[in-house]
């Protein structure tokens, strides 16, 4: 399977079928746009629980707006009737089917996205992961093993189908560093930390020795350091931290075109 990405959707419960059919089809046509940019139907494979005649029609309704292939389409039964259920009956009635139909299908190389439609469950227990990696931690910090971890409350003892799906070769190894803090790559860092380290190495220091000139606000330096973020922008032409930077220095040049050119781009921190 390929690990670029897995977008995973599941309907709201409760209200009634009407009510999950509609939010379920919103989500779907949302979820139309936003994979147009990064992959064909032949990429999305869509999970139906089979008992459930919501789940179907949502699913049917998706698939053919999508125009997704009938193989990508994986119908699952056993479904526990909740919203809250072990990962043991996660793995063995969702994850598990979901992965072998993938495998004997020979889609491993093509599903960039899996889609649950309605009816499934949205919160997995994994209490045994978190607390293999609360051990972990003590171990680390050479920690009694009764001893109190202080980041312990930032391990939620519940996880989301969507993460689980995500980090599925993690869980199902048992492997509970899918819980750490900095295994989500997807994740939106501060805006002030992407502006202080949008390099690495020789990069970084230059960045940041171009930076530092700011403080000068005229002169040689600031000049230069004009020049160097300006040869950066031309090289990074995405990285918006060396456009944020130059918008600064055109600003204190007084430069007010320049700071809101499109390369320039100014970010609300």
């Amino acid at each position: 399977m390929s690990n670029r990405l897995i977008l995973v959707f599941e309907a709201a419960h409760g209200g009634g079928a009407l009510k999950r059919f509609l939010l379920a089809l919103v989500g779907a046509l949302m979820i139309v746009g936003r994979a147009e940019a990064g992959g064909g139907p032949q990429n999305v494979l869509v999970v139906v629980n089979e008992e459930s005649p919501s789940s179907k029609l949502i699913a049917n309704h998706y698939v053919h707006l999508r125009q997704i292939p009938a193989r990508n389409v994986v119908y699952v039964s056993g479904i526990p009737d909740r919203e809250s259920i072990s990962f043991e009956a996660y793995a063995t009635k969702i994850l598990l089917p979901v992965l072998a139909n993938i495998k004997v299908r020979g889609l491993q190389g093509s599903i960039d996205y899996i889609v649950y439609s309605a009816d499934f469950p949205t919160a997995v227990r994994i209490n045994a992961h978190r607390k293999k990696l609360l051990d972990e931690i003590r171990k680390q910090g050479n920690r009694p093993a009764d001893a109190p971890v202080p980041s312990a409350k930032f391990y939620n003892p519940t996880a989301s189908i969507n993460s689980l799906t995500y980090f599925a070769s993690a869980a199902l190894a048992n492997q509970p560093g899918y819980m750490a803090l900095n295994s989500n790559a997807y994740y939106r860092l501060p805006a002030r930390r992407i502006l202080r380290s949008p390099f690495r190495g020789e990069r970084q220091q230059e960045y940041q020795d171009a930076v530092a000139a700011f403080r000068k606000g005229a002169g040689p330096e600031f000049d230069q350091a004009i020049k160097q973020l300006e040869e950066m922008a031309a090289a990074n032409p995405g990285q918006i931290a060396v456009s944020y930077q130059l918008a600064r220095f055109y600003a204190q040049q007084g430069d007010i075109q320049a700071a809101f050119s499109p390369r320039s781009v100014l970010i609300d921190l």
